[in-house]
């Protein structure tokens, strides 16, 4: 089917969402935030609330009674704040993720980013998944080089180049990568050193470790390309929590049900137990706590309906005070 729809005026986008029965209470408001936010990202707040199709998993153009544009704002803005903490603790994360690979990698060689040699084999010589002909250590590596041409021009990089011969330590290096590369370098580690980095962070399985943070990159993602989290089931759900592998504020993860395994709930609860263990000083916890605490009234949903919340989540440890507070 050829797409057929007329484009729109900001005032005939707001008539279009009267005719699906939204309520708009201020026209001007309505109007500005649709020249602000665009009619289709604005769009993905309301549409769970579109009446559903008889005897279909699609979806009618009509609302259900009540709902209002304030609602769809509402919950617009709340994403907004959810995107932002979320991007905060997963700085907290990246940065020391980057420490212990580069800790650890540089004990086994300086240069041990750039020796397949020392790398995990069976990990580098799968093959990538970018459609050519290379491995996985190939794909990563013509992406390292990428980035140390852009990067050329920083001074630490300029140093390296002037003084000695251009290759940079892993200890450097990792300053160069995106979280994603830095997450596939930590799964190129030998594997004795893999299981150190993911101690570090309280986790006695690396395998497991590692698919969180493959995991908790696509958070990243989407928080850094401003895409809707809330409501969201995530394409590549996290290993399963084991509770005899990880920090007692976690375990409960091991009983969430499945389908709650790709939201919002349960990637924030790997990160706050993550940060807690290589970060106790960090307030981050109480700082998304409270960020869902603020979650709108809206019909029909809540933070345990759309986005995986246990009850009484407010309550359990990990979402405390850090460990180290209150310790003489």
């Amino acid at each position: 089917m050829k797409y057929d729809k007329p484009h729109l005026t900001f005032d005939e986008q707001l008539a279009k969402i009267e005719s699906r029965g939204l309520v708009v209470d201020d026209r001007r408001v309505a109007v500005a935030t649709l020249r602000r936010v665009g009619y289709y990202r604005l769009s993905a707040y309301w549409y769970p609330f579109r009446v559903m199709a008889q005897g279909s998993s699609s979806r009618l153009d009509a609302v259900i009674e009540g709902v209002t544009l304030e609602h769809a704002l509402a919950l617009y803005a709340f994403d907004e704040k959810l995107r932002a903490v979320l991007m905060q603790g997963l700085e907290v994360l990246e940065v020391a993720l980057r420490v212990q690979v580069a800790y650890r990698l540089g004990q086994v060689d300086p240069f041990g980013h750039l020796k397949p040699e020392v790398l995990d084999q069976s990990e580098i010589n799968r093959p990538a998944t970018s459609g050519l002909s290379e491995t996985r250590y190939q794909a990563w590596l013509r992406h390292y080089h990428r980035r140390c041409t852009e990067s050329r021009n920083e001074d630490y990089v300029r140093h390296f180049h002037e003084k000695y011969d251009g290759e940079l330590p892993v200890w450097v290096a990792t300053e160069l990568l995106d979280f994603g590369s830095l997450v596939r370098l930590l799964q190129f580690l030998p594997q004795v050193a893999r299981n150190r980095v993911s101690r570090n962070f309280g986790i006695g399985r690396s395998n497991d470790f590692v698919s969180w943070c493959r995991s908790l990159n696509v958070v990243r993602n989407h928080c850094a390309h401003h895409a809707r989290l809330w409501n969201r089931v995530f394409p590549y759900p996290p290993a399963k929590v084991n509770a005899n592998r990880v920090p007692e504020p976690i375990r409960h993860l091991q009983g969430v049900k499945k389908a709650d395994e790709s939201r919002v709930y349960y990637m924030a609860a790997l990160l706050a137990g993550l940060i807690r263990e290589t970060a106790p000083q960090s307030n981050w916890p109480r700082s998304f706590r409270t960020v869902v605490q603020k979650f709108p009234e809206v019909p029909l949903y809540t933070p345990q309906s759309s986005m995986g919340f246990p009850r009484d989540w407010e309550e359990f440890e990990l979402w405390k005070r850090p460990p180290s507070e209150g310790k003489p």
